[in-house]
């Protein structure tokens, strides 16, 4: 998979470097990101009742129209999410905070029609290669003097960083401003346990501006 992966983003970089592709532009994106990732349940060994990861990207992409119809673009964003929640073990009430930082590289294919002379309609699909840069979980309660720290990404019982995604959406642009939504499913099993495994799935609400 990684190679299928790594051999797409080469084609497509090729593709961009072209003479004879024509750009579209560079665009800038920010919005919300929610993400399905449970605490890593084989450090703590119990079943906590946490929501999804919640928080906010900032990146740009160059999309390359091959036609009037067909275009790529790559991208690089970086993702910032945090989660707080509370649980209750043999009476001992805790509090945990967690906090997320990933870097995504997307390389998408898109489908687009023009609505009027300065509205677009756009369609796309493709993967996405994310890296963890760094996961943590601080759990305080009143037992301890200083609350305890987990980071996910190190150790043999924790995640793996890299994750392979398929991205879906689809966006609007009126003259420069662009609105768009999607949804990323991952493939990677980003557990280093072999008896369990671990996927994520992240939705995707923003705004950007294509210059």
């Amino acid at each position: 998979m990684t190679k299928k992966i790594t051999t797409f983003i080469v084609i497509a970089m090729a593709l961009l470097l072209s003479k004879g592709v024509q750009a579209q532009g560079l665009g800038i994106n920010f919005g919300y990101a929610s993400e399905t990732l449970p605490t890593p349940s084989p450090i703590l060994k119990i079943t906590l009742p946490q929501s999804n990861l919640n928080g906010f990207y900032l990146g740009a992409n160059y999309n390359f129209q091959l036609s009037n119809v067909f275009g790529i673009s790559v991208g690089l964003q970086g993702r910032y999410n945090t989660r707080n929640y509370d649980f209750t073990l043999l009476e001992v009430d805790s509090h945990v905070k967690e906090t997320q930082i990933l870097v995504d590289l997307p390389v998408l294919i898109n489908i687009g029609a023009d609505l009027s002379d300065d509205t677009r309609l756009t369609f796309y699909i493709g993967p996405v290669v994310s890296y963890a840069v760094n996961g943590n979980s601080e759990i305080s309660n009143t037992l301890t003097a200083s609350p305890t720290k987990m980071e996910w990404y190190t150790g043999d019982d924790t995640y793996k960083p890299l994750n392979i995604q398929a991205s879906a959406g689809v966006s609007l642009t009126v003259q420069h401003i662009r609105f768009f939504g999607g949804y990323a499913m991952g493939f990677s099993d980003l557990d280093k346990n072999e008896k369990t495994k671990t996927t994520t799935s992240t939705m995707y609400l923003g705004l950007g501006y294509v210059f």
